[in-house]
């Protein structure tokens, strides 16, 4: 079984998407580690001062994966991702795929001040745990479906 840091995770900030991506990355073999809620520290000019990653996976010879989970009805419509909340039925515009390159990038800065010359490939990812996304539903360039968990 994968490792997790933390060791015991018992907060997910009241996501059933998070539990769900939590059990499942429990399969992975033991030369997984995985980050639940990585917390960062943005640099100057960036476009936040900080920021959290849901779940950074690292293998060591497949590389690094930032992964944003997100849950309830997703949808994407007139050039935005949408989030609708099942209680509430409230709708507001995400960006996941944002939100994983944002760690994505700050991990990568990190990563390359320490082995300039040999920085481990890193990518991102959305996982919507409560939808199947239609094939037919037209996502934006950067959407492709490798990186598109569902």
């Amino acid at each position: 079984m994968a490792r997790f840091y933390p060791t015991i995770d018992d907060d997910f900030h009241g996501s059933d998407g998070e539990i769900q991506v939590y059990q499942a990355l429990q399969q992975l073999s033991d030369g997984y580690v995985v980050f639940h809620s990585f917390r960062w520290l943005g640099e100057s000019g960036q476009y936040r001062s900080e920021g959290e990653g849901d779940f950074i996976v690292f293998h060591p010879t497949k590389g690094i994966l930032s992964i944003e989970v997100k849950s309830g009805g997703i949808g994407y419509q007139d050039g935005s991702w949408i989030q609708i909340n099942r209680r509430n039925n409230s709708e507001k515009r995400i960006n996941p795929l944002g939100q994983a390159a944002e760690t994505q990038y700050r991990i990568q800065r990190i990563l390359r001040q320490h082995f300039p010359y040999d920085c481990p490939m890193i990518g991102r990812a959305a996982w919507f745990t409560s939808v199947a996304m239609d094939s037919k539903l037209r996502l934006p360039a950067e959407a492709v479906p490798e990186i598109i968990l569902d």
